[in-house]
């Protein structure tokens, strides 16, 4: 089973060569309701929040969002100062069944409605209660935002999530996401 618990915090780096993203491999089978609740109390042991996504080895988006959002450098300098991020393996095909962590599509179907959208993320405080998802104002999927209406939103979530988050380090993030060079192979979904 491929359990990834991505724990961005101090800077402690964990490379398990799923992603560039900083990461922690889990060894045994965890129900997704373990996985968050470990990572509800690093979050609040240090004062951060939790970035959930969900993901499948099947999807193509979900590879482009690992490797734009999660493994650019910049954003994950910036955003591992005030999350922990959590990727739960969902809708696998019928012989990687195994892969998925337990729990994690009816957590999905419940924070996204019936037709979930891959890659879905979703962040929660400190104290584990969601605070905002990749579903935008119209019940649509917002994989990963490119265009500035798009990241406006994508940022406010967060610092819902987190007000933690300095302004500086906001407009860093919009800055680096709104960039030309950054996100060239862009999630579907």
């Amino acid at each position: 089973m491929n359990l990834l618990l991505c724990a961005l915090i101090c800077g402690a780096v964990v490379p398990t060569g799923q992603s560039k993203a900083q990461s922690l491999r889990v060894s045994a089978a965890e129900e997704s309701s373990v996985l968050l609740g470990r990572a509800a109390k690093e979050a609040k042991s240090h004062h951060k929040a939790i970035y959930v996504v969900f993901s499948a080895s099947w999807c193509g988006g979900c590879q482009a969002y690992r490797q734009s959002f999660l493994g650019d450098p910049q954003l994950q300098k910036i955003l591992s100062k005030y999350f922990i991020f959590v990727i739960l393996d969902v809708q696998e095909k019928a012989g990687d069944k195994a892969r998925e962590n337990p729990g994690a599509v009816d957590l999905m179907n419940k924070w996204a409605g019936l037709r979930p959208t891959l890659p879905f993320w979703a962040v929660l405080d400190g104290s584990a209660q969601l605070k905002g998802t990749g579903i935008d104002g119209s019940g649509q999927s917002v994989a990963a935002p490119y265009e500035s209406i798009g990241v406006g939103r994508y940022l406010r979530v967060l610092h819902t999530a987190n007000p933690r988050i300095s302004t500086e380090d906001l407009w860093s993030l919009r800055r680096r996401i709104l960039s030309p060079e950054f996100g060239r192979t862009k999630p579907s979904g």
